[in-house]
């Protein structure tokens, strides 16, 4: 919530997708972040990159090499498209069936793949669907 508060601040569009948690905590929300510890953020590189960078609740921002992470738009379309009234992202269990995906480059390229919770951050910022 900081991040994205001083990123709007900024101007700067930001998404981070929730879940309910099951079974609930006994203790503290139920409402959890998709991805603890990660925000989306719509950049325009290089001229915002110091700016969110060095902003106020910013650890560092995903990177692979030196080239910050580049998560393409059909990914968070994607992910809102899994929200439910609430704009949570809904369980597997009431989402439509899993999605399968080809590995477009790299060192996977070729591959398919079941999207799951874990893995749609790290294959879709070094990867595009195919």
């Amino acid at each position: 919530a900081l991040v994205q508060a001083t990123l709007a601040e900024k101007d700067l569009a930001t998404y981070l997708p929730r879940m309910r948690q099951w079974p609930p905590p006994p203790v503290g929300s139920a409402v959890v972040p998709l991805f603890p510890g990660y925000v989306f953020a719509h950049l325009a590189m290089p001229e915002d990159f110091y700016s969110v960078r060095w902003a106020v609740g910013v650890r560092q921002l995903l990177s692979f090499g030196d080239q910050p992470a580049l998560v393409p738009d059909e990914v968070i379309a994607y992910l809102r498209s899994n929200e439910d009234e609430h704009g949570l992202i809904r369980p597997p269990s009431a989402q439509r069936r899993p999605v399968t995906v080809r590995i477009a480059q790299g060192t996977f390229r070729g591959f398919e793949a079941v999207v799951e919770r874990v893995v749609v951050l790290s294959t879709f910022c070094k990867g595009r669907l195919a």
